[in-house]
């Protein structure tokens, strides 16, 4: 799959990175669920966030690499002063947001097809 390439990737650079692994769901009806798990993996770079050394340089492109089942796009990330990490993109005329709060509580929404999942993940690196 894709993580091997995304692991030799982030082992060139500085070890600032974290790993976020996730199982996502679609929300259920009722008591039972069928729904098999659908396995989401992106990155935080940490070094993306500095600040700038100079005040002239451009702004700086954030990126990471999104595995969603069998999907995989680049996104933009997300880290907010909560703890709360993410990812949105705009892929082939469709948006995507990810938020994991700090707990691991999980949220993936798509426009167009509606998708919605929720889940569980854990951070690593």
């Amino acid at each position: 799959m894709f993580w091997v390439p995304l692991t030799l990737a982030s082992a060139a650079g500085p070890a600032s990175a974290e790993r976020v692994y996730c199982e996502m769901v679609p929300p259920c009806a009722g008591a039972v669920c069928a729904a098999e798990a659908v396995p989401l993996r992106f990155e935080i770079d940490h070094n993306q966030f500095a600040p700038p050394v100079d005040a002239k340089e451009p702004p700086r492109n954030k990126v990471t690499l999104v595995a969603l089942g069998d999907q995989q796009f680049r996104a933009e990330p997300i880290v907010m002063e909560d703890g709360t990490l993410g990812f949105w993109a705009h892929v082939a005329g469709v948006d995507h947001l990810m938020t994991m709060r700090p707990d691991g509580l999980g949220t993936y929404a798509t426009t167009g097809d509606m998708l919605f999942l929720t889940g569980r993940c854990e951070v690593t690196g």
